[in-house]
């Protein structure tokens, strides 16, 4: 790989579900450090995040434990609200925009980019150019088991300044049915809301980030610093005219300046239980 081998620099990774481009980023990862190179990975793969809950892109910076790459916990999230980009497209790209942006102003020399399945249709297409063209990557692999990613190969080689690799499928990969995908969130979801509690928000007191109207039981939430980057996530409890009762792992909510209505309910044992009706 000679994306590795570069002073600094960004890669993405793109294929569909169940190919392996988590397996390929951590490889790319594990490479870049034991080089001594430092990175910053960004894991917008909304529905299967491998380093902090659904519903949110996250950026860790990886370490080496016992010869493996080491998440830890994020250092930054972002609140996209659904386990699917389809109806988010801009929003996802946004939030991965300004996390690039982050680790760049953090100084960290490379940036990884993990990516959702989705790149079937207008919107798989849309989503996946108009990040390359955001983020600008130095490299993209593309990992494709027949010709599911013609489509969106094709604008990409338009695109100056990225190389593009093909890579076969990782042996190995695990392949998911949408329970299994599910059962999975839903064990995220409580890990991440593993000993929370439940605070009550005036609502005079807090900006809403969308229609306070959509604020109902059961609703997941976002809580978002002063940068509009998400401190938590919550899940509305109760709510009247003048105050919501939100469970959240935080344990004050000094930081939080923004609340941001997501488009998931979950019931109180975290398992998906439907939409909002907007």
């Amino acid at each position: 790989m000679e994306f590795v081998e570069r002073e600094s620099g960004t890669a993405m990774v793109i294929g569909g579900v169940d190919t392996g481009k988590t397996t390929l980023i951590l490889a790319v990862a594990l490479r870049l450090l034991s080089r001594g190179k430092m990175c910053g990975l960004i894991d917008s793969d909304i529905g299967q995040s491998v380093s902090g809950a659904p519903c949110m892109i996250t950026l860790t910076v990886p370490d080496i434990s016992d010869g493996r790459v080491s998440l830890g916990e994020p250092v930054t999230m972002y609140f996209i609200g659904s386990t699917s980009p389809s109806g988010h497209v801009t929003k996802v790209i946004q939030g991965v925009g300004s996390l690039c942006e982050r680790v760049r102003r953090k100084g960290i020399p490379f940036i990884l980019v993990d990516t959702t399945g989705m790149i079937q249709g207008y919107e798989g297409l849309e989503l996946k150019l108009k990040k390359a063209e955001l983020i600008r990557p130095d490299c993209i692999y593309a990992l494709q088991r027949k010709d599911e990613l013609v489509s969106i190969l094709t604008y990409l080689r338009k695109m100056k300044g990225i190389a593009l690799e093909m890579l076969p499928i990782p042996d190995g990969v695990v392949t998911r049915s949408m329970d299994e995908r599910r059962e999975r969130r839903e064990a995220m979801f409580r890990k991440h809301f593993r000993d929370a509690s439940v605070f009550e928000i005036m609502l005079s007191s807090i900006s809403v980030d969308g229609c306070s109207g959509m604020l109902v039981p059961n609703l997941l939430v976002g809580l978002k610093d002063r940068d509009g980057f998400a401190l938590a996530m919550g899940r509305v409890v109760d709510r009247d005219e003048r105050s919501l009762s939100v469970l959240t792992r935080l344990k004050d909510l000094s930081g939080v300046r923004s609340i941001e209505p997501g488009s998931l309910l979950l019931d109180s044992d975290f398992r998906e239980i439907g939409r909002p009706i907007s």
